[in-house]
C-alpha cells in the first residue's frame, strides 16, 4: 500500500495528488507504528471495543424508539428493497428507512438528545435530582412571593428550567408514561412536560395568593413633596363576628390618636401613619431601638388611620396591641389581646438635596391583611410589651 501512494511514484503528478499522497503516507506510517507496538495495539484494540459498544447501544435505543412509534418501517414492495420491518444495517452504512412521514427521523433524535445521562448511574441521577428540586422549590418559593413583574418573571423561568432538568434526567420513564396517553411524538411530549410544569407553578403562585399567605409587608417609594416614604403593612388578628357579644357594643375606647405615654424625640421631620382597618382598636407603640425606650405610644380606634409626626432620624420597632374594651388604669384591653412586634425596623433619615430641600421618611403601616406583603409579624408575650408600655419616664426629650 504504502508503494501505491509514495511521492516518488508521483514525482509528475499536481500538486494536490502529491500532497495528499504525502498524507497517505503518513497516515499509513503512524498506523504501522502503532501496530507494530503490542502495548499500542492493545489500547488502540481496547479504544476500538469501547466505540463500537457505544455505537451499538446508540443503534439499540434508536431501534427502540422506533419499534414504539405510532408508524412502524414498512419494505419496499418493489425490487429495490434493502431492508424489511425492523431491520438494521451496520454503523456507518447507508441505511434508509421507509417509514411514511418524518416519524422514524424524529425519533431518533429525540432518542440522541438523552445521551447526555446516558453514562450517568441511578445514583447520580437521584443525586443531581435532589440538587436540581432543592433549588428549583427555592425558587418556585421566591417566584410565589414576589411582588414586582420582573422578579416574577425570573424566577419562573429560572424555576421551571431547573425542573426541565429534573424531566430530562428521567426522560426515558416519563416518555414511555406519555406514549401510553397516546402522546408519542416528541414534540407532543416536550410541550407536555413544558406546559405541564408552567402551570403547576402558576397554580402555586394562584394558590399562594388566595390562600392568604403572602407575607404582610409592601413597600413602595413615593414622593411627598420635600421628602420621600414607604408604605408598609402588616397583619393582625381580626375579629370573628360570631365572637363579639351584645357587651361589646359598651366597650370603652379612646378618642383616636390618644397619646398613651409622653412623646419623646420630637422636632424631627419623619412621620408614621397607621391605618387600623380590623374591627378591633389597636395600641401602636414606637420603640427608639438603640435604647429601647418607647418614644411614641397612640390609641388607633377600629376602621380609622392616625398620622404621627416629628419623629427624628434613627431606627425605630414597632409593637402592636390589638383588642377591645381598653381598660385605662392598666393601660391594656380586657378583651380578644393580641401582642405582636413588626419584623422589620423603620429607619428615618434627613438628608438635604441639591435644591435646598431636605428629603426625609414617611412609613405608613396597615394593621389589616393584605395580599402582596413580604415581610410578617413575630408575636411576643404580654409581658414584653407591657413592660415598654411601663417604663420609667426619663424626663426631658430624649
Amino acid at each position: 500500500m504504502i508503494r501505491e501512494v509514495h511521492p516518488d511514484r508521483l514525482a509528475n503528478a499536481p500538486e494536490y495528488w502529491r500532497r495528499k499522497a504525502e498524507e497517505k503516507t503518513k497516515e499509513i506510517n503512524e498506523a504501522f507504528a502503532v501496530l507494530s507496538d503490542e502495548r499500542r495495539r492493545r489500547e488502540y484494540d481496547f479504544r476500538v471495543g469501547i466505540f463500537r459498544k457505544q455505537q451499538k447501544t446508540a443503534i439499540d435505543e434508536s431501534f427502540a424508539s422506533h419499534t414504539h412509534s405510532s408508524e412502524p418501517y414498512r419494505s419496499h414492495s418493489g425490487p429495490n428493497a434493502n431492508h424489511t420491518t425492523g431491520s438494521r444495517s451496520a454503523p456507518g452504512s447507508n441505511q434508509h428507512h421507509n417509514a411514511s412521514g418524518p416519524t422514524a427521523q424524529t425519533n431518533v433524535s429525540y432518542s440522541a438528545g438523552n445521551a447526555i445521562f446516558r453514562g450517568m448511574t441511578q445514583g447520580n441521577r437521584l443525586f443531581f435530582a435532589m440538587i436540581l428540586c432543592l433549588f428549583g422549590f427555592s425558587l418556585a418559593g421566591a417566584f410565589c412571593n414576589s411582588t414586582s413583574i420582573g422578579t416574577g418573571v425570573f424566577t419562573f423561568l429560572l424555576s421551571a428550567a431547573l425542573f426541565f432538568g429534573v424531566v430530562c434526567l428521567y426522560q426515558s420513564p416519563i416518555r414511555r408514561s406519555l406514549a401510553r396517553l397516546n402522546l408519542k411524538r416528541p414534540k407532543q411530549q416536550l410541550w407536555t412536560m413544558a406546559g405541564t410544569i408552567a402551570i403547576l407553578l402558576c397554580i402555586a403562585k394562584v394558590t399562594y395568593i388566595i390562600g392568604g399567605k403572602q407575607p404582610a409587608q409592601q413597600i413602595q417609594r413615593k414622593n411627598f413633596g420635600p421628602g420621600t416614604g414607604s408604605t408598609t403593612t402588616i397583619p393582625l388578628p381580626q375579629l370573628n363576628a360570631n365572637d363579639v357579644s351584645e357587651a361589646d357594643t359598651t366597650a370603652r375606647s379612646l378618642e383616636n390618636g390618644t397619646e398613651i405615654r409622653r412623646r419623646l424625640r420630637t422636632g424631627g421631620l419623619g412621620e408614621l401613619t397607621v391605618d387600623n382597618g380590623t374591627s378591633g382598636d389597636a395600641v401602636v407603640n414606637l420603640v427608639y431601638t438603640p435604647t429601647n425606650r418607647v418614644i411614641r405610644s397612640f390609641y388607633v380606634r377600629a376602621g380609622s388611620s392616625f398620622t404621627e409626626r416629628g419623629i427624628r432620624s434613627g431606627s425605630y420597632d414597632v409593637y402592636f396591641s390589638a383588642g377591645t374594651d381598653w381598660n385605662p388604669n392598666l393601660r391594656r384591653f380586657n378583651r380578644d389581646v393580641s401582642y405582636v412586634r413588626f419584623g422589620k425596623e423603620l429607619q428615618y433619615t434627613e438628608e438635604p438635596n441639591g435644591n435646598n430641600e431636605i428629603e426625609y421618611e414617611k412609613h405608613e403601616i396597615t394593621l389589616q391583611p393584605v395580599i402582596g406583603g413580604n415581610v410578617l409579624s413575630t408575636p411576643v408575650d404580654e409581658a414584653t410589651f407591657d413592660q415598654l408600655l411601663n417604663q420609667q419616664d426619663p424626663g426631658g426629650d430624649q
